[in-house]
């Protein structure tokens, strides 16, 4: 599998979640709107798996740098199901979004 440009994946899936996979990443708010639609059309719900993950993961968010514009202080944007946990970084200053 190899990063794309879009999406950070590329394979049968924008949400592909097969191991080592690269991490998903959206350049804008645009196609991080279409990145969660996906998400939640394949069962995932927008929240954490638990109160511990989201408090450890809110505070990761609020200390990183967005990787498209150096903005500090990110949003954390969690989405889970039973069988798997996908966390981003949402830039509240240029869109962008990546998984951590």
């Amino acid at each position: 599998m190899t990063v794309g440009p879009r999406w950070g994946t590329t394979g049968d899936s924008r949400t592909n979640l097969a191991p080592g996979r690269a991490p998903c990443r959206a350049r804008n708010a645009a196609d991080f709107a279409i990145l969660a639609g996906e998400l939640l059309a394949v069962g995932y719900q927008p929240q954490a798996p638990t109160p511990g993950a989201a408090r450890i993961d809110t505070q990761f968010a609020a200390d990183a740098t967005c990787a498209e514009c150096g903005a500090v202080g990110l949003a954390y944007q969690p989405f889970s199901r039973a069988d798997s946990y996908i966390a981003f970084v949402h830039c509240q200053e240029c869109g962008a979004a990546e998984e951590f």
